[in-house]
């Protein structure tokens, strides 16, 4: 990533660019993209993760996230982690706050915490049930480690069963993944079926989102800003077994390295629930940061999704310390709201999600297309039932093609610019996207406009295009 001065001065440099293409073609600096480096944030209150379109069997359905109550489990029968479990619970209040209106929080959320606010072992002062639990669309286990031992009690454990195969969605983190007493059959082969084997030193690695599932609404606008190194990374397994490596925009992101004893990715049993979001990089970790049998092929799995019965888990390593989580250079966070962004969406989607046939509500909501392949289909269509035209809210970018898709069939005028603010490459058309032959470009900086007139103004991003591409 280099130190703080050189990331300074390629900010700077960076601004100064994106200043005289302001001047030059009337476009604000706020709109220019992927630049790198922290950037003013403002909360979208109502994300594609929480409200969109998808088309079920030809008509446009609004699904809108069933997320109203969260259910904390906030205690312990290992290690504490009592410096950062209280942040983490402060994490459920604000984004419940953020995402909510006029005063009144997006969900409730319900506490059930351990002795001296869940920094010494033992189990939840507040008990919890069933009931408590099917009440609420998300279970939250703030760094529950040792969760598989005898101590939860049968009827805990059977109430957390019972509620997330029947449909709770669960969200665990860091701690609530590190059990090692194998106490538990059903939350070692089928809740967390990773076989925790321990931890490494916290150390700092490259972060990248995986690239089969860019386009996941989980991911929008996560891992993006600061991702200006790129590397060769390793991203997937081919047919033969061997590691596929591609180039990705990567971030250095702290962690207490776990050692998983099993890849769920290739387990016959489990490979077909998992959905990687993000991977990590650990090929250049030294033994006593990862040994060797732990840097999986194709990378490690970081963030993903996993189906248990009919719901939905979510782990996450992140969640050590502050230092990990928002108060470092290299924490999750990366200084530009990634943390609270990132636990809304996924809670938002965990939480399932209502169905209703479109009505004029629709106007504006991002369709969900078939690369989502979670929840989405590709819609091709110009508008729906009813006469309501669904319109594009932005524009996706292809990562290192000069090229740009959109959600639906619309007008559009497309330019790609030099450092100096010269269209080299432009194309005006109606359609849902656009790829420039680059080939006659030399390798350099570059930046791609895009306008759809009466609906979006100019929007931006810079690409950088190598002799190899």
């Amino acid at each position: 990533m280099g130190n703080k001065f050189q990331k300074k001065k390629q900010q700077e440099e960076h601004m100064k660019i994106a200043g005289k293409l302001a001047l030059t073609h009337g476009v604000a600096i706020s709109l220019i993209m992927g630049l790198g480096g922290a950037q003013a944030q403002t909360v979208d209150k109502n994300p594609a993760v929480r409200t969109h379109v998808k088309i079920v069997d030809g008509q446009a359905i609004k699904f809108t996230s069933k997320l109203k109550k969260v259910v904390e489990l906030n205690f312990t029968f290992g290690f504490h982690h009592s410096g950062s479990k209280t942040i983490i619970s402060e994490t459920l209040t604000r984004v419940a706050d953020m995402y909510g209106d006029d005063g009144v929080p997006a969900f409730t959320v319900q506490k059930h915490v351990g002795p001296n606010a869940g920094a010494d072992q033992g189990g939840p002062t507040t008990p919890f049930t069933l009931a408590d639990l099917t009440s609420a669309q998300v279970i939250f286990a703030n760094q529950i480690s040792a969760m598989g031992s005898t101590s939860l009690g049968v009827a805990n454990r059977n109430a957390i069963q019972t509620a997330v195969e029947g449909g709770v969605g669960y969200f665990h983190l860091h701690g609530s993944g590190d059990d090692d007493t194998r106490q538990w059959n059903w939350y070692t082969n089928v809740l967390h079926p990773m076989n925790y084997a321990g931890h490494g030193a916290n150390t700092n690695g490259p972060v990248y989102k995986n690239p089969a599932e860019k386009k996941h609404i989980i991911m929008a606008n996560v891992l993006e800003t600061g991702m200006h190194e790129v590397r060769e990374v390793p991203t997937s397994v081919d047919a033969g077994g061997n590691e596929v490596l591609t180039q990705e925009p990567v971030r250095i992101i702290r962690n207490e390295w776990y050692r998983f004893g099993n890849d769920i990715r290739t387990m016959p049993e489990h490979k077909d629930k998992v959905t990687v979001l993000s991977l990590y990089d650990p090929r250049e970790f030294s033994n006593s940061m990862l040994a060797p049998q732990y840097r999986r092929k194709g990378g490690n799995m970081y963030t993903y999704l996993f189906k248990v019965g009919n719901g939905m888990t979510h782990y996450l390593p992140a969640g050590h310390d502050n230092l990990e989580i928002k108060g470092g250079d290299y924490a999750f966070d990366g200084k530009v709201g990634d943390w609270d962004r990132y636990f809304a969406q996924v809670l938002f989607f965990l939480a399932g999600y209502d169905q209703t046939p479109c009505d004029a509500s629709c106007n504006g909501l991002p369709v969900v297309t078939a690369e989502n392949h979670l929840t989405g289909t590709t819609y091709t269509g110009t508008s729906i039932a009813g006469g309501y035209k669904l319109l594009p809210n932005g524009v996706d970018w292809h990562d290192s093609r000069l090229a740009f898709s959109l959600a639906a069939p619309v007008n559009y005028r497309a330019q790609v610019l030099d450092v100096s603010g010269k269209t080299v490459l432009q194309a005006t058309g109606h359609g849902t996207g656009h790829t420039f032959d680059q080939a006659a470009l030399q390798p350099g900086v570059y930046f791609m406009r895009v306008t759809m007139p009466g609906i979006q103004g100019p929007v931006m991003k810079r690409y950088i295009l190598s002799a190899s591409r």
